[in-house]
């Protein structure tokens, strides 16, 4: 398995101290990367699905849902997307 994971600097900053021992104990290939700012926080699972994470309307700190999509255009529009951030982002935990 393989699994890319791109974080915005934000995110990075709260991450707990044991998160790369995490990563490195896992048998999965796992590439971590950050970018300044992603606005939309998701994930594309084999270019299959897309799950797109939903904010809390008042604390825009929370999320109250996640929405998943399996239309395999806009799963190949959120892939394109990911892949322009993560050719820009700059790689991690390395």
């Amino acid at each position: 398995m393989s699994v890319d994971l791109l974080f915005s600097e934000k995110a990075v900053t709260v991450l707990p101290d044991r998160f790369p021992h995490l990563i490195e104990d896992q048998p999965e290939d796992i590439t971590v990367r950050t970018t300044p700012q992603i606005a939309l926080s998701f994930d594309i699972v084999d270019n299959v699905e897309t799950t797109i994470d939903v904010l809390h309307p008042v604390s825009g700190e929370d999320r109250i849902g996640v929405i998943g999509i399996k239309d395999s255009q806009v799963v190949s529009e959120f892939e394109q997307y990911f892949q322009r951030l993560w050719t820009d982002a700059v790689p991690s935990l390395e």
